[in-house]
């Protein structure tokens, strides 16, 4: 049987090479036969699953290639595996450049609205043009450093996708819904512990959480669909960071933010680092706006500290904007935070100033400082020093060589 690391290799090879998926379809159903939907339109995908859970399958004997051709005129190049191991599965993939195919004439045979035909024309115009002399270099290393078998192409079996397909096929025998149910099941339980753990700050946990390999379940095969899995996990996070009673205004801002940013990544390795710092951001704003332990007046004496972090702050100033008593709120917020609201002003602004110092290089000090609320550089360098130990210039060095938090 295929490894997940092994099946990782190969979808990475073929997405390289190929521009397209590497799927892995066993009895077992272990995560490894997803394609994308996001813009798929619907009549292509649930061809799709004819293609991966029906019975045509069978028709391939074991170490024979077989190239299905869909009733859209896609195409995918399955391998039946020795040792009763399942399918490797190359696709979706056309055979001809999109502009030689009669798009209305697909809509037309599939009983297709002619209203969807733009739909239909961008999605045949993002799938690769193959032939089997590239995908035959997938399949020859797949067989001979796993199985040390070799293939023999002149047995090539060519199958068009009939309207009567058995579904789902016998291959996978009775208990496969109950198996895919238990891959989904799994993967949303995964990304529910992802999810509490940026809700918590906890960055570290969060950014090796979305590591493991039971993220390759989504792996995409182009950038526009990479894109896309970062607006879904940016939505994720903003819903998640609510249960930590974090204030509206900066909520909106983080997720406008990184919507932007996600938009203007041009390059698929662009896609890991946009992921790492967008983790590591909103477990940064929980961490230094955490609001669930507090009482009302003490939530919204952070709260406006946060939003004036830039300007003069006093308890007088805090007092008159909520209409409460300077010395009640003095003594309430002391004995919640257990500091002096002085002394958390400070320290926010130092935290405040960590942070554009680590992923901001292009302001300068000055500017960091004036961010914060210091309105002499000289004197936040010195309250910077006094409380990290270094310098605001040492500390930017350091965090671009060792990663500081």
């Amino acid at each position: 049987m295929i490894s997940l690391n092994q099946y990782k290799a190969y979808s990475n090879l073929t997405l390289n090479l190929l521009g397209t998926n590497f799927l892995y379809l066993n009895e077992e159903l272990d995560g490894c036969d997803y394609i994308d939907r996001t813009n798929i339109p619907a009549a292509i995908s649930k061809s799709f699953d004819l293609v991966l859970l029906g019975d045509l399958l069978n028709h391939c004997n074991v170490g024979q290639v077989c190239e299905v051709k869909t009733l859209f005129n896609i195409h995918f190049s399955t391998l039946h595996l020795w040792n009763n191991d399942g399918f490797a599965i190359i696709g979706p993939y056309l055979l001809n450049p999109p502009k030689s195919i009669d798009i209305e004439a697909i809509l037309k045979t599939n009983k297709i609205s002619a209203t969807l035909k733009e739909k239909y024309i961008n999605y045949f115009n993002s799938l690769s043009v193959l032939n089997y002399d590239r995908i035959k270099v997938i399949f020859d290393t797949l067989s001979q450093s796993i199985y040390n078998e070799q293939i023999e192409y002149s047995e090539v079996c060519n199958i068009e996708l009939p309207t009567n397909i058995i579904y789902p096929s016998p291959v996978f025998e009775t208990h496969s819904l109950q198996k895919r149910a238990d891959v989904i099941e799994q993967r949303y339980l995964f990304e529910h512990e992802f999810l509490s753990k940026v809700a918590k700050g906890e960055y570290e946990l969060a950014h090796d959480l979305i590591k493991s390999p039971i993220f390759l379940n989504r792996i995409p095969n182009k950038l526009r669909n990479e894109k896309n899995l970062l607006i879904v996990l940016n939505t994720l996070m903003r819903k998640a960071i609510e249960s930590a009673k974090i204030h509206p205004f900066y909520i909106d801002h983080i997720s406008a933010k990184w919507s932007v940013k996600i938009e203007q990544i041009s390059e698929l390795k662009d896609i890991d680092p946009c992921k790492r710092d967008m983790i590591y951001d909103y477990c940064h704003l929980v961490r230094t706006n955490p609001l669930t332990n507090y009482s009302s007046n003490v939530r919204k004496m952070i709260t406006y500290v946060q939003l004036n972090i830039s300007m003069p702050i006093t308890l007088e100033d805090i007092s008159r904007k909520l209409n409460v008593n300077a010395s009640y709120l003095s003594q309430q917020f002391n004995k919640e935070v257990g500091k002096s609201l002085p002394e958390y002003v400070t320290e926010k602004r130092i935290q405040e100033a960590k942070y554009l110092l680590r992923g901001h290089s292009s302001l300068s000090i000055s500017n960091i400082a004036t961010a914060v609320g210091f309105s002499e550089i000289n004197y936040f360098a010195r309250v910077f020093k006094a409380k990290t130990g270094i310098t605001p210039s040492e500390y930017r060095n350091q965090s671009m060589t060792e990663n500081i938090v």
